[in-house]
């Protein structure tokens, strides 16, 4: 299982900073995390996300939430660290109607100083 959270989190004992994503995220570490359960943590950026939120709904049709997109942009990253693996499940659970003025807002990602960005890998082709 990969644990996704995005920069600026400490919930798992990342490093604090300023974050701009609701729905994901925490200024402490987290105290019911079952550390035994996870194989591997995900740190994504708000730009990986947004990219990812929005090539889903333009591929696909589904309009994910931010954290949904930063689980996207984690699997991606990490399928293409492990070639091997051949299927993923990403669970989504936000949508992403409440998002439209942050990550579907080209304006507001400007204003916080990201950019919009696929996370870094070694595949091609889309989510």
């Amino acid at each position: 299982m990969v644990a996704v959270d995005i920069n600026g989190s400490v919930a798992y004992g990342g490093q604090p900073g300023r974050r701009h994503l609701s729905g994901i995220g925490a200024s402490r570490r987290s105290s019911f995390l079952e550390e035994s359960l996870i194989d591997h943590y995900s740190y994504t950026s708000v730009g990986e996300a947004a990219f990812y939120c929005r090539q889903v709904l333009a591929e696909a049709g589904i309009h994910l939430g931010a954290s949904s997109g930063a689980v996207v942009a984690a699997c991606m990253r990490y399928l293409s660290e492990h070639p091997d693996v051949t299927d993923a499940l990403c669970i989504c659970a936000d949508s992403g109607e409440k998002y439209e003025s942050t990550v579907y807002s080209d304006s507001w990602i400007e204003k916080i100083g990201e950019t919009l960005h696929p996370a870094e890998t070694g595949r091609t082709g889309g989510a």
